[in-house]
């Protein structure tokens, strides 16, 4: 059952195995650098953002507009594309990234989304945001809102000049909660000694 769910999460399952249509939770990565430049990839399945589908419902054929999310489906990447421009800025003002209480501005830089494929599995789009982290900030959380589903996030710290990398663990967040707060002090806001020291 374990190696089932697994599979299900990250979209695995060989072609071969028939289940029902289901919206998987959103997988969220924020990595941070040294250069204090924040990069959010959020994998996601824009037909259901666009539709308002979520993972309440066990099967997508149970709502009520699942007549749409199915044309959403059967579009080329390309008119997906087109129809999600026009949602972007809802999605930019219905998530947010803050440092202490400033909510970071979010700017997306690129929508990766694949052939139509098989319709009988959800794809998988990539939506990528940047931002810039406040010179003082030490910490970071996130906010994926209820209507748009479950999500797991982790942040990712970046040093490549020195080679440190640091991951945090996942955070499995549901129900409109927004993520604990995730340090930056490992790498990113580490302390200097004589910082420490004042």
């Amino acid at each position: 059952m374990k190696i089932l769910l697994f599979f299900l999460f990250f979209g695995l399952l060989p072609s071969g195995y028939v289940l029902a249509d289901v919206v998987k939770p959103a997988l969220v990565e924020i990595n941070v650098n040294s250069e204090k430049m924040i990069s959010i990839e959020v994998r996601a399945s824009i037909e259901a953002l666009l539709t308002g589908i979520n993972s309440r419902y066990k099967n997508t054929k149970d709502a009520p507009n699942a007549a749409e999310y199915d044309e959403f489906r059967q579009m080329p990447a390309t008119e997906l594309k087109v129809a999600f421009d026009a949602f972007k800025e809802k999605f930019i003002d219905s998530i947010y990234l803050k440092a202490g209480n400033v909510i970071l501005p979010l700017q997306i830089v690129t929508i990766n989304i694949p052939p139509t494929g098989y319709t009988k599995v959800p794809r998988i789009s990539v939506i990528l945001l940047q931002t810039q982290l406040p010179a003082s900030a030490t910490a970071l959380q996130w906010y994926y809102p209820k209507k748009f589903g479950d999500n797991a996030v982790r942040l990712k710290q970046i040093d490549k000049e020195n080679g440190l990398w640091h991951w945090s663990q996942w955070q499995w967040l549901r129900n409109d909660a927004e993520s604990t707060a995730f340090s930056l002090t490992e790498i990113v806001a580490r302390q200097g000694a004589l910082e420490v020291i004042a």
